[in-house]
């Protein structure tokens, strides 16, 4: 049985939406209580995203490898690729079909100073 945004859920999703679309925000916060189901909104809003624009990429940053399983859980049931940025290493070789990342922020903090270079991380 597919799962359903439920009423709070959905609002959520469609004000985050209106607010990057219609009233081109550059930033959204959503709080919700535990176990109210962020990840899953936060899919959902992500999904709408990837689904609008071809050339559209995601990046979805976590703290603790407990929220990586929980991500990773959620991408693959909407069937969507991601790639698991978990290092400077990992960046350097990164699939360029991939447009959802997962971000581990422990490990990039942990990592050696990086810059851009050509829109890639790299180490300096």
């Amino acid at each position: 049985m597919k799962k359903v945004l439920r009423p709070y859920q959905k609002d959520a999703v469609v004000d985050i939406n209106n607010a990057m679309y219609n009233k081109n925000s550059k930033t959204n916060l959503l709080s919700l209580p535990c176990g109210a189901g962020k990840t899953f909104t936060g899919a959902a809003v992500v999904e709408d995203w990837l689904d609008k624009d071809s050339t559209n990429v995601a990046i979805w940053l976590i703290h603790r490898k407990e929220l990586l399983k929980g991500a990773v859980k959620e991408f693959e049931s909407r069937g969507r690729d991601y790639f698991i940025v978990d290092s400077i290493d990992s960046m350097m070789h990164q699939p360029t079909t991939i447009r959802l990342y997962i971000v581990m922020i422990r490990s990039l903090l942990n990592s050696t100073e990086t810059r851009y270079v050509k829109n890639k991380l790299v180490p300096v």
